[in-house]
């Protein structure tokens, strides 16, 4: 079955955000379903002068638009017109398509890499199924990609997670880890990127921000030889934005 989803965001006017819930869509059902987190205190500590009883009515009014109810069964729900309407505190992601057999399966799988803090840490999803989920999601968006080997400066494999056109992507998980062991990881990679400058854009993600300085010096090691350093539910949105953007351009061309 086909579904598309899009993730609800709360945004400052900073520009930072905190991923509150999912939209999906199944297409072949109709079904709607607003997905949203149920650990509120971490919301409240991102933002303390939010009104949580306020901004739950608030969701909840979300969740009844969207129904396929009775009232509204013949209105035909699109949800790219219909994340075009929160444009202020409450923001959507670019829309993702995915192919699923089991649509509830799917929706546990998206909340496990979107919404991660809502699960205990044994939950969360590690490397292995970060890279999988972001393999469906560039499968389900017609995202061409390569896993394979590419070629350092004296003819020595280095191994990407994947690469989309130009762009080189390497993801590192920071939670439950010794950050100051992983300095010297992340000297290498921002030297394999230096060095790879006039090929690709080395974009590094990762898993989660830690309040730590060791987390500060490998963040500022990585970003001072790569194209991009941003959090992993981040460049999924930015994967997904690249592709559609390259296609209007063709689509003019």
């Amino acid at each position: 079955m086909k579904i598309l989803f899009s993730v609800l965001r709360y945004q400052l006017i900073t520009d930072e955000f905190m991923n509150i819930g999912i939209l999906f869509h199944n297409l072949d059902t109709d079904e709607r379903r607003l997905e949203t987190i149920s650990k509120w205190t971490r919301l409240k500590g991102f933002d303390d002068e939010l009104d949580l009883k306020i901004f739950k009515i608030l969701l909840d009014g979300i969740k009844e638009e969207i129904q396929n109810t009775l009232f509204n069964k013949k209105q035909i729900f699109d949800i790219y017109e219909y994340h075009k309407r929160y444009v202020n505190e409450l923001r959507f992601s670019e829309i993702y398509t995915a192919e699923v057999d089991d649509f509830n399966e799917y929706i546990e799988f998206s909340k496990k890499n979107f919404l991660r803090y809502d699960y205990e840490k044994k939950e969360r999803p590690g490397i292995n199924q970060q890279l999988r989920y972001m393999k469906s999601l560039m499968k389900g968006n017609s995202i061409e990609y390569s896993s394979k080997p590419i070629l350092g400066k004296f003819s020595e494999n280095i191994k990407f997670d994947y690469i989309i056109n130009e762009f080189a992507f390497k993801i590192f998980s920071f939670e439950e880890k010794k950050l100051s062991q992983m300095i010297s990881t992340a000297k290498f990679w921002a030297y394999t990127a230096y060095e790879l400058k006039d090929k690709y854009k080395v974009i590094f993600l990762y898993d989660k921000d830690v309040i730590d300085e060791n987390f500060n010096i490998i963040k500022n090691i990585l970003e001072d030889s790569s194209f991009k350093v941003m959090r992993y539910d981040e460049g999924l949105n930015w994967i997904t934005k690249l592709s559609k953007d390259k296609n209007k351009l063709e689509g003019i061309s």
